[in-house]
């Protein structure tokens, strides 16, 4: 039963949602995805398909999650998003088929995320590696991508080809629409120095200054924090640590 309106559930839940047609998405987007996915479902797909994409916007869906009992998981985040996302199908699209996309097993699909959400206007390229969304800046992130067949989205929740706002992406170019003027913080912020204007993040520096156990930027990013885009949305230290630490428990 529909108790809240979508709006209102998103923000309930810190979330963004937005969809495509797939017969709307450029090739670059549709192909790559349509040649990784499993011959099953890549058959289903149609005109009348549509793929959804689910963000975290700031703190707010980690202390949702925290309420939850899946907080315990091995895979928290991921298994919490799964979960809220077939919530919203049921609640708002009906019993049409959820076919998940991401977050995925290894090697079963490829989606790429950060052009997705470049052409919601959600991912404009940084100096700090990270896409940053115009409100929330470095702290959103993209938590679950699935296909449906439903009609009953409302039109306001999709992207259209003549709102499409990166198809390219050229980071250093790009990333000039909202750091363009500022003092850049973040570069100065970096014990690393690996966030440098005019230049690609140099992710080897990053890597190489955060592995040691004692280091200050182990499970924190100075240089995230510095950021004045979406200040009012940081993660809690706790947050940030898991994501951070997720890094070294995949190494």
């Amino acid at each position: 039963m529909k108790s809240l309106t979508i709006d209102q559930w998103l923000y309930q839940h810190g979330l963004l949602l937005c969809a495509f047609r797939w017969n709307e998405l450029p090739s670059s987007i549709s192909d790559i995805t349509h040649n990784t996915l499993p011959v099953q479902i890549a058959q289903t797909i149609s005109d009348n398909t549509i793929l959804v994409l689910l963000a975290n916007a700031g703190p707010k869906f980690w202390r949702s999650l925290q309420l939850s009992q899946l907080k315990n998981n091995p895979e928290p985040i991921d298994d919490f998003s799964v979960l809220i996302a077939n919530e919203f199908q049921s609640t708002y699209l009906g019993n049409e088929d959820f076919t998940q996309l991401y977050p995925t097993p290894a090697k079963r699909s490829h989606v790429p995320l950060m052009r997705l959400g470049g052409l919601a206007g959600w991912n404009i390229p940084s100096p700090l590696g990270l896409g940053l969304h115009p409100e929330y800046g470095p702290w959103s992130a993209y938590r679950v991508a699935w296909l449906t067949q439903s009609d009953q989205l409302p039109n306001d929740y999709f992207v259209k080809p003549s709102q499409f706002k990166h198809i390219g992406f050229n980071a250093l170019q790009d990333a000039a629409e909202l750091c363009v003027g500022c003092a850049a913080p973040c570069t100065t912020a970096c014990p690393a120095s690996a966030v440098q204007i005019g230049h690609n993040f140099n992710i080897d520096a990053c890597h190489e200054h955060r592995e040691p156990l004692t280091s200050e930027c182990h499970v924190h990013c100075a240089a995230r924090r510095a950021c004045p885009i979406g200040k009012d949305h940081q993660y809690a230290d706790e947050q940030l640590a898991h994501h951070m630490g997720m890094r070294w428990r995949t190494v």
